[in-house]
C-alpha cells in the first residue's frame, strides 16, 4: 500500500468518524462569543470611520463582583473635532437591555443616550470644539433591575483629544 494511499485513507476515516460522532451529538463546535467584536469594529459601528480612542478614554463596566458587564470609550475624529463616546455590551451582548452612554463637556455640560432594548452598544457624538470631555456609560441587566457603569467620576481629569 502506498504511503499516499494510506494517508489518504487515514484523512477519509478521521472525517467519517467526525461526521459519525457529531451526528451522534458527541462532537461539538463552537463559535467565538457574541461579544468578540473588536473595539475598532465596536466603534466604528457606532460612530463611524476614522474615530480613535483616546488615551485614558476606555473604561471597564464591572459588577462588584469584578464580572466585567462591558466597556466605555471616549475617542475622536480629529477631521470632524467631534467626540463620540461607545458603551459596548459584554455581558447580554446580542440580548436586548438598557444601554447608557454620556459625556461631560467642559462648555456643554452632560449630554446622555439612553437606549432601551440594545443589543450590542449605545453611543452618544458631541462637537469637541477643541474643548476636552469626560464620559461614562451603564450596562443593565435584562430585567432592568441592575446595572453597572463605568468611565469618568469628578475626581478625574478631563481628557483632551
Amino acid at each position: 500500500m502506498s504511503a499516499t494511499f494510506r494517508k489518504v485513507a487515514r484523512t477519509s476515516l478521521t472525517a467519517l468518524a467526525v461526521c459519525a460522532l457529531g451526528a451522534a451529538g458527541l462532537v461539538t463546535t463552537s463559535a467565538a462569543p457574541a461579544y468578540a467584536h473588536s473595539q475598532q469594529r465596536a466603534i466604528t459601528a457606532a460612530c463611524g470611520p476614522n474615530y480613535s480612542l483616546l488615551d485614558g478614554g476606555l473604561s471597564e463596566v464591572k459588577t462588584m463582583a469584578g464580572e466585567v458587564w462591558g466597556e466605555v470609550m471616549l475617542t475622536y475624529n480629529a477631521t470632524k473635532d467631534k467626540f463620540c463616546v461607545v458603551t459596548r455590551k459584554i455581558a447580554f451582548h446580542g440580548e436586548p437591555t438598557r444601554v447608557i452612554a454620556g459625556i461631560f463637556h467642559e462648555s456643554e455640560g452632560v449630554v446622555t443616550t439612553d437606549r432601551a432594548n440594545v443589543s450590542h452598544q449605545a453611543s452618544v457624538k458631541l462637537p469637541a470644539g477643541g474643548e476636552c470631555a469626560k464620559y461614562y456609560g451603564y450596562v443593565f441587566d435584562p430585567d432592568g433591575n441592575s446595572a453597572f457603569g463605568g468611565g469618568a467620576n469628578p475626581t478625574v481629569p478631563y481628557i483632551c483629544p
